[in-house]
């Protein structure tokens, strides 16, 4: 909305966006050997994409007193087509039927297309964002599967990054940053001391560096910084009762460490913690909760858009009921 001296106006994006696909895939495994297991997996797409794109304003401005429409920006459109090619190998080895070694290689991609609320069509394009990731891992359970832990360590290098940038309060394009790294480890680990009871604790660390990345709007190199919106860590730990039927509990806290907002990293979240809970009871066809998310009231953010003030704060304390019947 743009503020006049008597009313506000409309500035308003029209844009359509026509986007066509097919693919092929298949996925195979192969046992052999009795504790060795070969998956195989591959998919060929290609995409037909286009966008017709106009921008107007309506309503009572300084420049315009009688609030004809004024336009922004004239039509154009713009068409582009795309072929993926796309694989994974996964290997993984039993030497007892209670653990699993695994290692893994695969390309995974985002589809290129055109942003929808950018005016000068020379900016509208953006490139696929092609992902190779390497994984190893190891899953385990033990004493007739009360106990178990998974342990993962993965490396990622991206080419043509996606990355949103703000123009201006009512344009926005995306971005291509030509070779980003992400690593990071994992783990999961989970103890029923009980059939009905479980507690779990799971934990992460991620690291994302733009490793080449000249962004073209604001004329700056952003080598070395870090990758925004990726959470240095996260941990989650709960405790789960669950008697079928009968009644159910979970109590869940997270925390979640610093996160940055903007390429040139100035920007970030603190860390900060939640707590959720939800009780309820279970039958077969009937189920019941009362439920409180962010008990302790914590005040964060989630999102942030790069080059302007707008940010989207965490949802704080909710609570309420959740009524299900299955037919």
């Amino acid at each position: 909305m743009l503020k006049g001296l008597n009313a506000p106006a409309k500035e308003i994006h029209h844009s359509r966006v026509v986007d066509k696909s097919f693919s092929f895939f298949t996925h195979n495994s192969y046992t052999f050997w009795e504790k060795f297991t070969l998956t195989l997996g591959a998919r060929i797409e290609t995409q037909k994409i286009g966008i017709g794109h106009s921008r107007d304003a309506r309503g009572v401005l300084f420049d315009n007193p009688y609030g004809d429409v004024r336009i922004l920006s004239p039509h154009y459109v713009r068409n582009d087509s795309y072929r993926y090619n796309v694989s994974r190998i996964i290997f993984d080895y039993k030497p007892i039927e209670s653990l699993m070694i695994f290692i893994g290689l695969s390309r995974g991609y985002k589809n290129g297309g055109f942003s929808t609320v950018v005016n000068q069509p020379s900016l509208a394009a953006f490139k696929p964002e092609i992902n190779d990731t390497l994984e190893v891992g190891i899953k385990s359970k033990y004493f007739n599967e009360t106990l178990g832990m998974n342990l993962a360590y993965f490396y990622t290098e991206t080419a043509d990054f996606h990355v949103i940038r703000a123009i201006s309060i009512a344009e926005a394009i995306n971005l291509n940053a030509e070779k980003v790294t992400i690593r990071g480890a994992e783990m999961e680990a989970y103890l029923k001391p009980h059939k009905s009871l479980q507690l779990g604790f799971l934990a992460g660390y991620t690291e994302g560096i733009f490793n080449k990345f000249y962004d073209r709007i604001l004329n700056t190199n952003f080598d070395g910084k870090h990758v925004h919106f990726i959470p240095q860590y996260d941990v989650v730990s709960y405790l789960q009762y669950r008697s079928s039927p009968g009644l159910f509990f979970r109590y869940e806290f997270q925390v979640v460490g610093k996160m940055y907002f903007a390429a040139d990293n100035t920007i970030y979240s603190s860390p900060y913690a939640i707590t959720n809970l939800k009780i309820g009871y279970e039958e077969e066809r009937l189920s019941a909760y009362l439920y409180c998310n962010n008990i302790n009231n914590e005040y964060y953010f989630t999102s942030y858009i790069d080059g302007t003030f707008q940010a989207v704060p965490g949802a704080p304390r909710t609570y309420g009921f959740i009524v299900n019947y299955k037919i």
